[in-house]
């Protein structure tokens, strides 16, 4: 008897996962000879719960009806060979544990099965009892191993699922909590006025001089101010929610011409806060491929986020390095600042909705989330360094244009990929 080397033996040599018992997965034998089939339930009928079947199609009824884990087929049947009956059942019941029964005659069948794919193992005739054991046992244990490998396989899944669900409701929960927060607050404040009003237009009407104390100067424009507040929460969040639904329009993206763009816009905010925005550019046209609007949207965010982070004085840089790793390559953005940074433990919440380090009222916390979203819809990531007193750096790191994308919209190889790596010069 000779036992065909193949993937499945590497169960052969450790214990199954959990103890079974042979017999609660049944073997069928498929057999056009009466007596061996009646031999077969004798002798091994004690060990395994045995089904029979004479021939390729009887043995496929059994199969319809009953929860078959192995089955052993004799080659040489009339009317339908054993591996002509195993490519059927690989269709129908992949699972199955398939054992072909030849003779060294049925050589060239028995080689073209194995390379089918169409059989787990082959037994030479004449068998020898207490080695079909053997093999049988090892068959129902890689069945087995397979079915609780499969059962684990999709008791992940599910709790994969199960977790998925939870943080999607955790996340809403989060936004409410956040929403709720940063709408409170400026209600409080009209509240707080209006129930003031009834009582500060008795005192006008009683004494116009009332009219330029502090109540009317300076508090008479809080709810407008919270209004405006409020009014720019729900357009942010809006504006959220349509990029979480809207199809990205990608095409290929001109990083210098962007970043030159951008730079021009934030120019005055920069101005106003004293602080110098300058670019370490290559001369080269470099691409990727991304939505123009929502790259712009990022770069203005982290850009003004660096300026606000300075003192007078500041520098924010932006440039353009090539990045290469495991093989795989690409471009960076990198917006770096020599600001305040940030502790360790305001570096871990950036991503959060709402975590905002700014006073109350300034910024609503959902900036660098969006932008994060956004990144992460182009194939991309984004990636924050930072340290007190150090400053702050941000790269927006993109894959390449490959060459067929190149191709497709005009472009030439060496608009993909720099001569030479393009080091980024973030400021101290």
């Amino acid at each position: 008897m000779k036992n065909y080397p193949n993937t499945s033996s590497q169960f052969f040599d450790h214990p199954v996962a959990e103890p079974f018992d042979p017999r609660s997965l049944p073997i069928l034998l498929v057999d056009d000879e009466e007596v061996a089939l009646e031999l077969f339930k004798d002798n091994f009928g004690d060990d395994f719960t045995v089904f029979t079947a004479g021939s390729g199609s009887a043995a496929l009824e059994v199969l319809q009806e009953n929860p078959i884990a192995l089955i052993l087929c004799d080659q040489r049947m009339p009317g339908m060979l054993g591996t002509e009956f195993f490519a059927e059942v690989r269709k129908l019941y992949p699972n199955v544990i398939r054992i072909l029964v030849t003779a060294f005659a049925d050589l060239k069948a028995l080689v073209s099965a194995i390379n089918a794919g169409q059989i787990y193992q082959y037994v030479e005739k004449p068998w020898d009892e207490d080695e079909l054991k053997i093999i049988l046992r090892r068959g129902l244990e890689h069945f087995h191993l397979r079915d609780e490998r499969e059962s684990l396989q999709k008791e992940k899944v599910e709790t994969l699922e199960k977790l998925a669900r939870n943080n999607r409701l955790a996340a809403v929960g989060t936004l409410a909590a956040g929403i709720a927060h940063e709408i409170r607050n400026p209600l409080s404040a009209i509240l707080t006025f209006h129930q003031m009003l009834d009582e500060k237009l008795e005192d006008a009407r009683a004494d116009a001089a009332t009219l330029s104390d502090d109540f009317w100067t300076t508090f008479a424009k809080i709810p407008l101010r919270e209004v405006e507040r409020i009014r720019r929460l729900v357009q942010e969040l809006l504006d959220f929610s349509r990029d979480s639904v809207s199809r990205y329009e990608l095409k290929p993206l001109c990083l210098k011409k962007t970043i030159e763009h951008v730079v021009r816009l934030v120019d005055t905010d920069a101005r106003r806060q004293g602080v110098h925005v300058k670019t370490n550019l290559p001369d080269e046209a470099y691409f990727v491929f991304a939505d123009s609007d929502k790259i712009k949207q990022v770069l203005i965010n982290l850009i003004i986020n660096s300026i606000l982070a300075c003192s007078a004085g500041g520098v924010v840089e932006v440039s353009v390095p090539f990045w290469e790793l495991n093989g795989e390559h690409g471009f960076e953005i990198v917006v770096a600042d020599n600001g305040c940074g940030m502790p360790a433990e305001t570096l871990e919440k950036v991503f959060d909705p709402f975590f905002t380090t700014r006073e109350v009222g300034v910024g609503t916390g959902l900036g660098l989330t969006i932008c994060h979203y956004i990144m992460t819809h182009h194939g991309g990531e984004i990636l924050i360094t930072s340290e007190t007193g150090k400053g702050t750096q941000v790269k927006l790191r993109f894959p390449s244009l490959n060459k067929s994308q190149a191709a497709q919209n005009g472009l030439v190889s060496t608009e993909l990929l720099p001569p030479q790596p393009i080091e980024a010069t973030p400021q101290p």
